[in-house]
């Protein structure tokens, strides 16, 4: 027996994508007050105002053949740095936020909450499967990754993408 050899995977949760809805809903459970097109509340009053804003002149310059420079907002602007960093360049739920229809007719912030929630959802699913692998519990692997996922330093990130 090969002592270096990996561990067989534990497949006590079965091999299909069997739970991963109910990992999807969850977020949704649990954060109930920002269900978009319900709830009229965001992740944060700053949200609306600078994230998805810059988000969507980003992505209308860059449909437009141009890159924005310097972004005006209430009492300051941001250079093209900055700008970058709220209009998240390199993020996917940028790109796919964009694709999505009603993103142009007023529902960019509805529909960037719940990109955002399912990415949470996503997130819990594989976190639960890695620590299944590791041979943890059903329980306890459900657990860690629930408080892993759902602290509030991981869900003030989310409004940053």
């Amino acid at each position: 027996m090969d002592t270096l050899s990996p561990p067989a995977p534990d497949d006590r949760a079965g091999s299909s994508y069997k739970w991963l809805p109910l990992f999807l809903i969850l977020p949704f459970l649990a954060l109930y007050w920002l269900c978009p097109f319900l709830s009229r509340q965001t992740i944060g009053n700053d949200y609306p105002i600078y994230s998805i804003g810059a988000q969507m002149d980003f992505l209308f310059s860059l449909r437009h053949g141009t890159f924005p420079l310097f972004m005006p907002l209430p009492g300051d602007g941001f250079c093209a740095s900055g700008f970058l960093t709220l209009g998240q360049l390199f993020h996917p739920i940028t790109w796919i936020a964009g694709f999505l229809p009603g993103y142009w007719t007023g529902h960019a912030l509805e529909l960037n909450t719940l990109l955002r929630l399912l990415s949470l959802g996503l997130t819990h699913y594989v976190l639960y499967r890695f620590l299944l692998r590791l041979r943890l519990g059903v329980l306890f692997a459900l657990l860690l990754s629930f408080m892993t996922v759902y602290n509030l330093r991981m869900l003030d990130s989310l409004r940053y993408g």
